[in-house]
């Protein structure tokens, strides 16, 4: 959503729907790239650019943007392995899809990063023009034997969050692998996955193979974060440090994907529960 414009941008899988807010109403404003699949779509709160992934099933994965709020759109390259990338095993790494688009922070006016299956995080310095894979966690020693595809056939990078502190300090949440950080601008990576848990895995605490689902950070107060997990809705106070359960299994908030957070009061968050693709119900917690 692009607050200052009061636009809300919706990707489907039928194309891009925009609302516009009039007064305390929402209306429909205009549709863009009709029966397309759009994979993400965002509006760059440095410079109201807005984002949009196609993921067509004939040409692949393709990146449009638009600095006039939809009138014209231009295509710009789209990331891609290396001709020598591999996933694992003399398997070629190939872009499947892309799961995430999102701006660096103000310090970084024209950065942006894209997080793609097969687990690749890209990052461009000239807003889109030219991509490169951070190789400090695609050849992370835990990838080729404890990242695996969950619900895809690999891993996704799909959560992006830069702590707005520092724009060297960067975590990824991937399924399934778990959530990840940086304090050197992508050079090195650690998994940071203490207190979480995968019920689905003999091992239900191992350092790698956790499937979060999506990761927030708080921007009043950084330290904390947020995820939806396959296994439960987590926060951490300390920066990822240790992970607490907010949840319960035998409650209405468990099993989710979508989460929102109020970055003005970092102890409340909404989700929405999930207990199949059919049946889905909004609720506004206070987890604490």
């Amino acid at each position: 959503m692009n607050t200052s414009t009061s636009n809300l941008l919706l990707g489907t899988s039928k194309g891009l729907i925009v609302y516009q807010k009039n007064g305390e109403k929402w209306s429909f404003s205009n549709d863009h790239f009709l029966g397309q699949s759009v994979s993400i779509a965002i509006a760059d709160p440095r410079s109201g650019r807005w984002w949009v992934s196609l993921s067509h099933k004939h040409w692949g994965q393709k990146v449009h943007i638009s600095d006039n709020q939809g009138k014209t759109w231009t295509e710009v390259p789209c990331p891609k392995y290396a001709d020598d990338a591999e996933i694992s095993n003399n398997k070629k790494a190939v872009l499947r899809y892309i799961w995430t688009i999102q701006p660096g922070r103000p310090d970084r006016p024209e950065e942006i990063y894209i997080g793609t299956e097969p687990g690749g995080l890209f990052r461009s310095e000239n807003e889109g023009a030219d991509w490169e894979l951070i190789n400090g966690l695609w050849e992370h020693p835990s990838r080729p034997q404890h990242w695996f595809g969950g619900g895809r056939t690999n891993a996704g990078i799909h959560s992006v969050v830069i702590d707005p502190r520092d724009s060297n300090h960067i975590y990824v949440g991937i399924s399934c692998a778990g959530v990840f950080e940086s304090l050197d601008n992508g050079d090195s990576w650690n998994p940071i996955n203490s207190g979480l848990r995968a019920d689905y895995l003999p091992d239900k605490y191992p350092e790698v193979g956790h499937d979060p689902h999506r990761l927030l950070i708080c921007e009043s107060s950084p330290d904390v974060l947020w995820q939806q997990n396959h296994c439960g809705v987590f926060n951490t106070k300390n920066g990822g440090k240790e992970w607490i359960e907010v949840s319960d299994k035998t409650q209405s908030v468990y099993y989710g994907f979508p989460i929102v957070i109020d970055h003005g009061n970092p102890e409340r968050a909404w989700v929405i529960p999930a207990v199949s693709d059919q049946l889905r119900v909004a609720v506004d917690r206070s987890l604490f």
